[in-house]
């Protein structure tokens, strides 16, 4: 009997803790990421709640820049808006570095994330679904 009792704690703190790992995973409330000069990577998603949320970009010493990306609900692909889109979010530091940081509407049921680039030095890009 202390077996079968031994086996079910451990495997209900088995399915708590996947279950805990799977909820961060799939609802995230924000997201960073830093590269390294002349490269680029995206952040992990994070959920929109139907509110604006807001993106920063931080290079440091050099310019860098993030573009938006954006996976709408029951679809497989991320689009990246055009500067003809109404949901296009581009934003680059000035050459010396800085930081540069704007609202954006993220709505209920879309993911998103940010493509950043270390145009010529470490840069950091950052994003909220919250203000």
């Amino acid at each position: 009997m202390l077996k079968k009792s031994k086996f079910l704690f451990i495997f209900s703190l088995i399915f708590i803790l996947s279950f805990s790992a799977a909820s961060t995973i799939f609802a995230a409330s924000s997201a960073n990421i830093v590269v390294e000069k002349w490269t680029s990577n995206v952040t992990v998603p994070v959920d929109g709640q139907g509110q604006y949320g807001r993106v920063t970009v931080a290079s440091y010493s050099g310019s860098g820049s993030v573009r938006i990306q954006i996976k709408e609900p029951d679809s497989t692909t991320w689009r990246s808006p055009t500067v003809n889109d109404a949901d296009f979010l581009f934003l680059s530091t000035p050459d010396n570095g800085g930081t540069v940081t704007a609202n954006y509407w993220m709505s209920r049921g879309y993911q998103y994330r940010l493509s950043v680039w270390g145009d010529n030095a470490i840069t950091a890009g950052y994003i909220y679904n919250y203000q």
